[in-house]
């Protein structure tokens, strides 16, 4: 199972971190599509983040990826919340391979 965790402060994202496998093979498919979706999402923003918006680090585990938010901006909120929604969605839907959690509190 993928356990996210999206960190907030005052209302803002903060960070976030990402963790485990779906394990959510179909057995017509080769393919792990809930892992596949989620991993997608978040290279981009880790890459949107760190590359193009500056003001984020992005820490790589080898089960684990981890990104804090040291400049927060309009625009970086932005993108964490469609990013929270869109996790919110596969989980919805695959909630045996995707758990999720906000927390008010800071990344420590």
């Amino acid at each position: 199972m993928i356990a996210a965790r999206l960190y907030k402060k005052h209302g803002q994202y903060t960070g976030f971190a990402v963790s485990g496998h779906a394990d959510s093979y179909d057995e017509n498919s080769e393919y792990d599509l809930v892992c596949a979706s989620v991993s997608s999402a978040v290279y981009l923003v880790c890459n949107a983040l760190t590359e193009g918006f500056g003001g984020c680090r992005a820490f790589q585990g080898e089960s684990e990826i981890t990104l804090e938010v040291d400049e927060n901006s309009e625009s970086i909120q932005l993108l964490l919340q469609g990013f929270a929604q869109h996790l919110r969605e596969i989980s919805a839907q695959y909630p045996q391979n995707l758990t999720l959690e906000e927390t008010p509190h800071a990344q420590t």
